[in-house]
């Protein structure tokens, strides 16, 4: 046994040592660092994306403290050379600079080692999304996507280009995603330039489920960006025959895709088969395939709510969306709120439903996103003749605040 002591004091957490303890001497990802430290995943992703700029409050360093003392010697020995090489500068600490000097160095070298560093960073900014607003990841997110290209210019060895695509697929995907969420998904154009690109790194690297993960994209920006649930339709076919034998989970998510395209069209006959076929495959799944890093019943409930609401059937709909409302999380939980709050507006229950577009509203302050931005103000669209009722008219005061910031 060492006696790792003196070598192992942190005097001053910031975000730097906070990740190389989760990156280096835990190897954990930040939900899971979230997790075992017992601190929110939105305030690890601050402290990391903050960097060397933010000093951790002490009752969050004594937390860290308690965790630095927990670690095996192995964890401590991976720490103790992680901490050395960000105080000596041979590594810098912060996720922006992680590895822009290494990149430039590895130019006649490109090794796997930097290519895994670039992919853990952008799962890291994936798992960052529900709770941060997309703008402050899109800088990161682009600049990986770039490291990415420019290494693969001078990449020989087959496993180095193969390993490069795959990142190149993950990471032109979330470059899709931050992209529309941070436009309020306006900007379909260049979401499904990302989205072209992830598919062919995909097909090039003969990977069906990244494949497949960017033809998911591709749906919602049909659906909910150019409204057009014919595109939807389509593309939910070919991600059917492209995902159908090697993820039930993205079958999955594309069946309830379907039947939420259906609804948009009021085809409730299609929109019920295929939510059917999707409740048979759902039980099929395994316990280790969380759809989408949700839970399957959770992801099947909102959007067969979103399904009935869209086919005008509110009642049903908020019978479903109120067992879902608050158990999702970050950006997602605001779409939810927000559709719930509009069955019980449209079924004059107005004290119900702003109470609860209040919440989604709370959400969308946090987060930003695209989505419950525009499902908030279509709400209020939609709801626009009772703006004078009583308990709607405070929501309608913090709406045109949100619309002023």
């Amino acid at each position: 046994m060492h006696d790792w002591t003196d070598a192992m004091i942190v005097t001053r957490w910031t975000g730097v040592e906070v990740r190389l303890l989760r990156t280096e001497a835990l190897r954990r990802t930040q939900k899971e660092f979230a997790a075992i430290s017992g601190f929110s995943l939105a305030a690890v992703c601050k402290w990391e994306r903050r960097g060397p700029t933010i000093t951790l409050a002490s009752e969050f360093a004594a937390g860290m403290d308690t965790l630095l003392q927990r670690l095996d010697d192995r964890q401590r020995a991976r720490f103790q050379s992680a901490l050395a090489n960000v105080r000596d500068g041979s590594r810098p600490g912060t996720p922006g600079g992680d590895d822009s000097g290494r990149v430039q160095r590895s130019v006649q070298r490109v090794d796997a080692a930097t290519i895994d560093r670039i992919r853990s960073h952008v799962c890291d900014l994936n798992a960052s999304y529900e709770m941060e607003p997309s703008t402050s990841l899109l800088g990161q997110a682009g600049q990986y996507l770039g490291q990415v290209r420019f290494l693969q210019k001078h990449a020989e060895n087959e496993l180095i280009r193969s390993k490069l695509l795959a990142v190149e697929a993950k990471a032109a995907t979330l470059m899709s995603r931050l992209v529309w969420d941070a436009s309020q998904r306006r900007d379909n154009s260049t979401a499904n330039y990302y989205i072209d690109q992830s598919i062919s790194a995909a097909r090039a690297l003969g990977d069906p489920v990244a494949e497949g993960h960017a033809l998911l994209r591709k749906i919602y920006v049909s659906l909910y960006g150019e409204k057009n649930p014919d595109s939807a339709l389509s593309s939910t076919v070919r991600l059917l025959a492209t995902v159908q034998s090697v993820s039930r989970e993205l079958a999955f998510v594309a069946l309830l895709h379907q039947a939420e395209a259906f609804a948009m069209m009021g085809r409730q006959f299609e929109c019920e088969k295929a939510l059917r076929d999707a409740d048979g495959l759902r039980g099929r799944l395994t316990d280790g395939e969380i759809v989408m890093g949700v839970d399957a019943e959770l992801e099947y409930n909102r959007l067969a709510g979103s399904c009935y609401l869209f086919l005008g059937q509110d009642k049903r709909a908020q019978a479903i969306l109120a067992e879902v409302s608050g158990r999702t999380g970050g950006k997602t939980d605001a779409i939810v709120m927000g559709n719930l709050s509009l069955a019980q507006i449209r079924q004059h229950r107005f004290e119900e439903g702003a109470f609860v577009l209040n919440k989604a509203i709370d959400t969308v302050e946090q987060t930003r996103g695209g989505a419950g931005l525009n499902i908030v103000f279509n709400v209020c669209r939609e709801a626009r003749s009772y703006r004078n009722v009583a308990a709607l008219r405070d929501v309608y005061d913090r709406v045109l605040e949100l619309m002023a910031r």
